[in-house]
């Protein structure tokens, strides 16, 4: 199967295993022995959907959700469990699971904040079919660049909360900045207008992930994101390394997805991810 560059696609397989990866047929002249045919570049290659033994789908591994607050979440359940996801399935609140090496389980209805997990062997679940749809964006940009921080590498597909590590954004900030107020704005690539209902950032995690406070989504048609709607409220910071789902309320469509901050900070992204909505979700069922 043949992708265009700059194309994703996904391939359901319903296999188990222990490996993951890609082979590229030969064509041209390395099809007869020779030299060329082979791509230069190593696709982004990502595995979604890893079941538990009883259907609930894997969504991140090293980190855990902040039901409520990171500070003090709010867990249904926090404790020794060797049958977590049966637990989970038994009550009906539970939405979210992390399981850890040493059988500790955590349960949650919520899950629309994460962090990088203090054991690294967190792994956590959804019980339920994820309700939004993903949407492919291309052509970033921002407002300046400091640091070697380009727009692209906020959708870039790497979810690395580390800037040192090469994905993340980073603009100038402070006197630097030739817009008082920074912005990031990407635009939608398949289909390339369309309705919005959530938006997904990653924030940094090694260093000054306080800076990105006062922040708010844009959806709409201007490719300067100040002049286009706001999706959902006002935001405060992220934790270090903190990653958010914001929800618009209502589908909101648009060409361009994009991030303003209010202040002189630079404003980093870790990754942006924008959501549709599955036509047959329910309002009640929505997990990310």
């Amino acid at each position: 199967l043949a992708v265009a560059p700059g194309a994703a696609a996904r391939f359901p397989c319903r296999a188990e295993g222990r490996y993951v990866g890609v082979a590229a047929a030969p064509t041209g002249a390395a099809a007869q022995g020779g030299a060329g045919g082979l791509p230069t570049r190593r696709p982004s290659l990502g595995v979604l959907g890893v079941a538990a033994p009883l259907g609930s789908t894997r969504i991140s591994i090293g980190r855990r959700c902040c039901p409520g607050s990171c500070d003090d979440p709010q867990w249904l359940f926090d404790g020794f469990d060797p049958a977590c996801e049966a637990r989970c399935r038994a009550d009906t609140a539970c939405r979210f699971f992390t399981v850890y090496s040493s059988l500790w389980c955590s349960t949650t209805a919520s899950c629309d904040e994460d962090v990088p997990a203090s054991q690294p062997s967190a792994v956590t679940f959804v019980v339920l079919e994820s309700a939004w749809v993903p949407l492919l964006l291309k052509d970033a940009r921002q407002s300046s660049e400091a640091w070697g921080g380009s727009p692209e590498r906020a959708i870039d597909g790497r979810h690395v909360p580390h800037f040192l590590l090469g994905s993340c954004s980073h603009t100038a900030g402070g006197d630097n900045e030739p817009i008082p107020r920074p912005w990031w704005v990407a635009e939608l690539a398949d289909p390339d207008r369309a309705a919005v209902s959530l938006v997904r950032v990653l924030g940094r995690w090694d260093c000054c992930h306080e800076r990105l406070d006062r922040w708010e989504v844009r959806i709409g048609d201007d490719p300067n994101p100040w002049q286009n709607a706001p999706c959902g409220p006002l935001q405060v910071a992220l934790p270090a390394g903190g990653r958010r789902d914001v929800a618009c309320g209502m589908p909101m469509e648009g060409r361009f997805v994009g991030i303003v901050m209010e202040g002189p900070e630079p404003l980093t992204l870790c990754e942006v991810e924008a959501f549709s909505e599955r036509p047959s979700a329910r309002s009640a069922d929505k997990v990310a």
